[in-house]
């Protein structure tokens, strides 16, 4: 029986993930084979879906991938277990699943027969990774977390090396290896730019042994602003200034004060990028998500209201993972 190979995805909020998923997707599409793309958000809707228009996507939306809705990722693996029409399958978990759950389900007997798992590709933000690691910035369950998404990993791709220093590299490089398996190969980039060959190796090796499990969604929190009025450019970046370093990551779809176009709004490492998609289409939704820790996600809610003097917004809380 054909048995395809498959890829896990991971990485923290912001490291970077999707720049590589779909720079993997451009790879294999170029190398004449078909990939299919199981892919995991914690919202309701994909703010990002309109970046895979062309490819098989699954999504799996409102939870997460590898716990809460772990029994929709193994209907999924059913549909493609029977499908001839794959030739390599990539997942993208959330930045706050644990892949320690996702080997688990991959190395299912029903799945071994159909299923070959070849890495965990694991992405690693090399501007934040020392504020993650640190007590001083996060909880004893987000760095549990974070260790867990390292030690899986079969190989890293140490991203947005181009922001750091060249001192404070060596040190994320020092204790990212502490966290990692011997002879793990760790590959410094920028902007998701990756060594395909490397990445699409045949690395993974299997544990037999029991891993803890931590419950790591306990301080991970998502809110959703649907409907989200004309903004100002200005305001917004000023907003964004002001959120806490634990909010870890923002993206949705905004119109801005005096544009004509839909912009796509991308918020990781502190920084706001914000990019013009296509002109204007009335039917087209705004949104926004911000996914981080419990108590700085909070007080998302008033600041938001107060900045864009917008007290009547529509705002969906997502449930508290556990």
């Amino acid at each position: 029986m054909k048995r395809t190979p498959v890829y896990i995805l991971s990485g923290f909020l912001g490291s970077g993930k999707t720049t590589v998923l779909l720079r993997m997707i451009e790879a294999v599409k170029a190398a004449g084979k078909k990939p299919a793309i199981i892919l995991n958000e914690l919202g309701k809707v994909n703010v990002e879906k309109h970046l895979f228009s062309e490819d098989q996507v699954n999504e799996l939306l409102d939870g997460c991938i590898c716990c809460t809705i772990q029994n929709n990722f193994r209907d999924v693996l059913d549909e493609l277990t029977v499908s001839e029409d794959i030739d390599l399958l990539i997942i993208e978990g959330t930045g706050v699943a644990n892949p320690i759950e996702l080997i688990e389900v991959l190395t299912e007997p029903k799945y071994t027969l159909s299923l070959s798992l070849q890495s965990v590709i694991g992405v690693v933000d090399a501007s934040r990774f020392l504020e993650y690691t640190s007590i001083f910035f996060s909880s004893s369950d987000m760095r549990i977390l974070f260790k867990d998404q390292i030690k899986c990993a079969s190989y890293v791709i140490l991203n947005k090396v181009d922001v750091v220093s060249a001192k404070k590299l060596l040190g994320v490089e020092q204790k990212l290896r502490s966290f990692l398996a011997p002879g793990v190969s760790i590959y410094k980039t920028s902007f998701g730019n990756i060594q395909i060959d490397e990445v699409l190796k045949k690395r993974i090796v299997l544990s037999q042994e029991s891993e803890e499990r931590a419950l790591h969604h306990a301080v991970v929190k998502a809110i959703r602003l649907e409907d989200v009025p004309i903004l100002s450019q200005k305001r917004l970046q000023e907003w964004v200034k002001m959120l806490p370093q634990n909010i870890y990551r923002g993206k949705g779809i905004v119109r801005l004060e005096g544009k004509k176009e839909i912009y796509e709004l991308q918020y990781a490492s502190g920084l706001l990028r914000l990019e013009a998609m296509y002109v204007d289409d009335p039917s087209t939704s705004t949104s926004l998500v911000f996914i981080g820790d419990k108590q700085a996600v909070q007080g998302m809610k008033q600041s938001f209201a107060d900045t864009f003097s917008w007290q009547n917004y529509i705002e969906k809380e997502e449930r508290l993972f556990m």
